[in-house]
């Protein structure tokens, strides 16, 4: 008796599976490709951006540069002291007033500027003029090149008509530096009892 047994039925079945090398080529391919997409896509975000902020630095250099050609053509101009400004200014202008009232009621302290002005010699210069009329005195602040030129300058204080009769003395002097360079700073005033009549 011969059996006739079917052998192919019972070898193992070799199932088809997805993930085989050609499925997995395909995925990593397409994995790396998404990849690629993300990051080509995050540059061209990055770049946007870098422009975006490019732009926003040039409109804010061309402001800050239109601000400083204002500041430059108005220097009295300072747009965060506007106030303080404005103020100083109106300081200023009632100083020049006060002081132009004092120079129309008291004509003899204009003179007395004639006087210095004919008064000074090569080499000395005056700083400050301090002139207190009710306690009838007069102090003068300047610089001198040497103590020879003090000297010329204190004999011709008593040339001018509009000195006539006042005296002055020395009451202070000491070396001083101005822009590397060696001067003497001295301070002069009539002497007690010394005024025109």
């Amino acid at each position: 008796m011969q059996q006739n047994i079917n052998l192919y039925l019972f070898l193992p079945r070799t199932t088809k599976s997805f993930l085989t090398f050609l499925g997995m080529k395909y995925i990593c391919f397409s994995f790396l490709l998404f990849l690629m997409i993300f990051y080509i896509f995050s540059l061209w975000g990055e770049h946007r951006q870098t422009q975006r902020i490019d732009n926003i630095h040039g409109q804010l250099n061309k402001i800050q540069n239109r601000i400083a050609a204002i500041q430059a053509q108005y220097p009295l101009i300072n747009l965060n002291q506007g106030n303080s400004t404005a103020q100083k200014l109106q300081k200023e202008l009632d100083e020049s007033n006060k002081t132009a009232e004092f120079f129309s009621r008291n004509k003899e302290v204009s003179s007395y500027f004639i006087g210095f002005a004919k008064a000074v010699v090569p080499g000395v210069w005056l700083d400050n003029i301090q002139i207190a009329l009710d306690q009838k005195k007069i102090t003068l602040y300047g610089y001198a090149v040497n103590s020879k030129s003090v000297q010329q300058f204190m004999n011709h204080l008593t040339d001018p008509k509009e000195l006539e009769g006042m005296h002055f003395q020395m009451s202070e002097w000491n070396k001083s530096e101005i822009k590397k360079e060696s001067l003497l700073r001295f301070v002069i005033a009539n002497a007690e009892g010394s005024w025109p009549i």
